[in-house]
């Protein structure tokens, strides 16, 4: 589920005055301000106020937050769960049965204009895939761009995300495009996050010299690049119990 127009259904905890807004200028009142009713896009304050607000009716529902990730919050009653997974206005919602999925919803359409997204197929970029009993989930189109947009989309593949043969040191000459190094570093490590664990340990060698690299940092970045040209359709599966890690 979506929440439409998120940050507006923030409350405000202290005064905020504005300017009237261009094109809504009372006349002969210009040097009036606005005195905010609630919250509005543009402040500061603002996620944090629409977070409070879901949090307080969540809890007061009866979920409880989880200690891991204040955004996961869940509930059980008679042999029935439902846990809710936020991402500032983004919402999945996972039921032991239909019924539940729809009960929630209809819960938390009370309380906030929201959009029914159906059943999920993307978030955050990441794709949902099921089959059968297995579920998998996959960044292949975020890899593909990510690697048009550095580049290296048209470079042959390779097997592995690193050699073990590279003795990477500290770069104590000039940097090298430390900015664009930066930025695939980070897009990296958003995938590394979700749905790539493959590729962590080049990414944990790699991001050390972030701040200062070398032509044998970005060769070996490069390497990492090559191999997540031919591992883009890689997915990490869950298949519930037993849970288990296989590499």
């Amino acid at each position: 589920m979506d929440v439409k127009t998120t940050f507006l259904n923030g409350e405000l905890e202290e005064e905020i005055y504005m300017t009237q807004p261009e094109g809504c200028v009372v006349p002969g009142l210009k040097e009036k301000v606005c005195k905010l009713l609630k919250s509005l896009y543009g402040l500061k304050q603002a996620p944090k106020q629409w977070h409070e607000k879901l949090d307080n009716v969540l809890l007061c529902e009866g979920f409880s937050t989880n200690d891991s990730d204040k955004c996961v919050y869940s509930i059980s009653e008679n042999s029935e769960y439902v846990i809710i997974c936020l991402y500032v206005d983004d919402m999945l919602i996972f039921c032991t049965c239909n019924d539940i999925v729809f009960k929630t919803k209809l819960f938390l359409g009370s309380k906030f204009e929201m959009k029914d997204m159906g059943e999920a197929s993307v978030i955050l970029g990441v794709k949902i895939i099921r089959k059968g009993d297995n579920i998998l989930l996959s960044q292949e189109k975020y890899t593909e761009k990510l690697l048009k947009k550095f580049g290296y989309y048209d470079f042959n593949s390779v097997s592995t995300p690193y050699d073990d043969n590279s003795k990477l040191k500290k770069n104590r000459g000039e940097s090298i495009s430390q900015t664009q190094y930066a930025q695939i570093i980070g897009s990296l490590l958003h995938l590394m996050s979700f749905s790539k664990p493959d590729i962590a340990y080049a990414i944990g060698r790699l991001s050390r010299y972030t701040p200062c690299p070398s032509h044998d940092h970005w060769d070996a970045l490069a390497r990492l690049m090559k191999y997540l040209r031919g591992s883009m359709d890689y997915a990490i599966k869950y298949n519930g119990f037993p849970a288990m890690l296989e590499g």
